[in-house]
């Protein structure tokens, strides 16, 4: 399948998704294939890597942990189904994900459903949700306590990280995309 998701790089191997509806983890020396996962639709996210997992998420609507040497799924977090369906390039320009983010025990993610998500890195619980403006298809940025991330209505927004209670939005008046 096509592969719209940039790679991350660790310890010599490379984690990246496909429209094939896997990810897959190939060692950049050998370029022999150390693992794939399957999902039951595309990803194009960048996988964010963070003790030992791999966080990632699918168009099937969920968010993943795996482990990092074995591919394994750990968790499976639901962010319930995208609001349209993501139409096949060159049918449709819509092809952007953002990607989660991991920062002090929490994996940030948005979704095409209006809902933004705090799950805890290690067991897979969600944290807090907030609602937001449309898609999501920005990568949250952490610094200082707060959590930052852009919709699709052109709103960039701070949460507290810890409780998410919205601290402040920002009207760019466009689209936030990677």
């Amino acid at each position: 399948g096509e592969v719209w998701s940039s790679s991350n790089v660790v310890n010599g191997v490379a984690y990246f998704g496909s429209d094939d509806h896997s990810v897959y983890a190939v060692n950049v020396k050998t370029h022999a294939l150390v693992w794939q996962f399957q999902t039951n639709d595309i990803v194009r996210d960048r996988p964010a890597v963070d003790n030992g997992r791999v966080f990632f998420s699918s168009d099937d609507g969920y968010l993943f942990a795996v482990n990092l040497r074995t591919g394994k799924q750990v968790w499976k977090f639901d962010m319930g189904r995208p609001l349209t369906a993501r139409k096949p390039v060159p049918d449709s320009w819509d092809y952007m994900q953002g990607s989660p983010t991991v920062a002090d025990g929490i994996v940030y993610s948005g979704t095409t459903n209006m809902s933004f998500y705090a799950v805890d890195e290690k067991t897979g619980q969600e944290k807090w949700r907030a609602q937001i403006g449309l898609y999501v298809r920005d990568t949250p940025a952490v610094s200082n306590g707060l959590v930052y991330v852009g919709d699709w209505l052109g709103n960039l927004t701070a949460f507290d990280a810890k409780t998410g209670e919205q601290k402040w939005q920002y009207a760019t008046y466009g689209p936030v995309i990677p």
